[in-house]
């Protein structure tokens, strides 16, 4: 074999398996926290997962101090993929302190979010292992990273179900609202809002504009990274 005719053979193998290298890489695969470009259209949930039936919620040991080393991020792995949220530490230090111990704990496994609202107020409601909104409220401390205009919500913004302190229930709003400023922000979403807007899409069990969502969406495990 010549060795133009080598040269050849050689950069058309190089090229050959370049492609196959893109092909096998999804486009919006996302190791960083970064928001994917995927939309509603393209979610698949699976809803085989069964989920932990509890009367009451889970019992946990409470952090006796801030973590040292907060995640740069928190993934909820779902039923219907992955929710990265990007914790806001430096606002909110008790909230994600709390939060993370909650993850540490599989406080949040084989958990459904439980509550949909579809009118002004456009969140979803996680966190709560009963799966009812009455799970225990765990832990009390003053509100921190509360929103200083109107009670103004952005897009993907998470923030802790107040109720005279703290739980382990979190909201997280698809859409940007206003709501009462009673709920402390702890993070975003940075990647699977897509998530999101899939399960407020499907409406309401029933219908109407508040309660269980009839799109189901599981949390098979949370992890902190």
């Amino acid at each position: 074999m010549g060795v133009v005719a080598m040269r050849f053979k050689v950069a058309t193998t190089f090229v050959f398996c370049f492609a196959l290298l893109s092909i096998a890489t999804p486009a919006n695969a996302d190791t960083k926290g970064k928001n994917g470009d995927r939309n509603s259209d393209e979610v698949i949930c699976i809803d085989e997962l069964t989920v932990s039936s509890a009367n009451e919620s889970k019992r946990v040991a409470l952090p006796s101090r801030l973590m040292k080393r907060p995640p740069k991020f928190i993934d909820l792995i779902t039923n219907c993929g992955v929710i990265t949220i990007r914790p806001e530490f430096g606002q909110a230090p008790i909230a994600v302190t709390f939060m993370s111990s909650l993850v540490q704990q599989k406080y949040f496994d084989l958990t459904s979010c439980h509550r949909l609202t579809t009118d002004v107020t456009s969140f979803i409601q996680c966190g709560d292992p009963t799966g009812t909104g009455m799970g225990d409220k765990v832990f009390t401390y003053q509100k921190e990273n509360l929103p200083k205009r109107f009670g103004k919500y952005r897009e993907g913004t998470v923030a802790i179900q107040n109720r005279n302190g703290i739980s382990s229930q979190f909201l997280i709003f698809y859409e940007e609202t206003t709501l009462s400023p009673n709920h402390s922000v702890w993070g975003r979403v940075v990647n699977g809002i897509e998530i999101l807007h899939y399960i407020a899409e499907g409406g309401i069990d029933g219908g109407g504009t508040d309660g269980k969502p009839t799109r189901n969406l599981v949390i098979e495990r949370a992890v902190l990274r």
